[in-house]
């Protein structure tokens, strides 16, 4: 995430759309392998219960304005841009929130019965 905000302060949009999509292939790596095509990923990381429908659909656009900014030549404004960085932030923070309401859960003490 750090080069993806330094490339979008340095206002170069293409690369900061190329670095989303990246950091978007990380994850879905990290947690269902490299199988397929980006569309058959979604799936699969829907059909384990890690998407979704509703996340599906955002993050449809938001790899397609970086598969746009790498295949093709797009150079995303900045609102557009801005929706894909929200996107991958948002997905990310949940990865994380994930993660840590097992830790937090665990030191809750039990209500007594």
């Amino acid at each position: 995430m750090t080069e993806v905000y330094s490339a979008i302060h340095a206002k170069a949009q293409a690369l900061s759309a190329m670095g989303l999509r990246a950091l978007l292939d990380m994850y879905i790596v990290r947690k269902i392998g490299d199988n397929g095509t980006f569309r058959q990923k979604l799936d699969k990381l829907q059909e384990s219960g890690f998407l979704s429908a509703a996340q599906v659909v955002q993050l449809e656009p938001a790899l397609d304005i970086g598969h746009a900014a790498a295949h093709r030549g797009f150079f995303p404004p900045p609102e557009t841009l801005e929706f894909a960085l929200d996107v991958v932030e948002s997905l990310l923070h949940q990865d994380l929130l994930g993660a840590q309401s097992e830790k937090v859960g665990e030191g809750i003490p039990k209500r007594p019965r």
